[in-house]
């Protein structure tokens, strides 16, 4: 016999959550940031009813907004046990808590100037023509 699948319904109707594989992204928007602890709250009670387990080391929280000049935005109180974070990495993809991927940017052209750093010194050692053109694409391909 086959189950229900196993479907988490957020607190507030207006926060979403989001899963992919064994990651989990809860959204709770700004006018509803007073719900998170009973967000928490309930994902812990869901995670132990359906016999999973919630690894809170690797939970973080991020407080995403657009860039500003006023500085003085008001932020919800940190909730206990979760690292907040200004950057996270979500499926690969690292974004800033302004909604930017700068940081992501940076680690692909630090990858990629390695690995053509690499390929500069394999074509010194006189690898050329369509060997040197595959291991460029499989070397590139990699880093990205």
């Amino acid at each position: 016999m086959f189950s229900e699948p196993l479907i988490y319904i957020p607190v507030s109707p207006a926060s979403r959550i989001c899963k992919y594989a064994d990651d989990t992204y809860l959204l709770v928007p700004a006018s509803n940031s007073n719900s998170i602890p009973q967000e928490i709250q309930h994902i812990s009670a869901w995670v132990t009813a359906n016999n999973l387990k919630l690894n809170s080391s690797k939970s973080q929280e991020m407080i995403a907004h657009l860039p500003r000049r006023n500085k003085s935005l008001s932020y919800p109180s940190a909730t206990p046990s979760i690292k907040r974070v200004d950057k996270i990495n979500i499926l690969g993809i690292c974004v800033s808590h302004t909604l930017t991927f700068h940081h992501h940017i940076s680690a692909l052209v630090t990858k990629s100037a390695r690995s053509f750093y690499a390929l500069k010194t394999i074509h010194a050692h006189h690898l050329n023509g369509r060997t040197l053109w595959d291991v460029t694409k499989a070397t590139l391909t990699t880093a990205l």
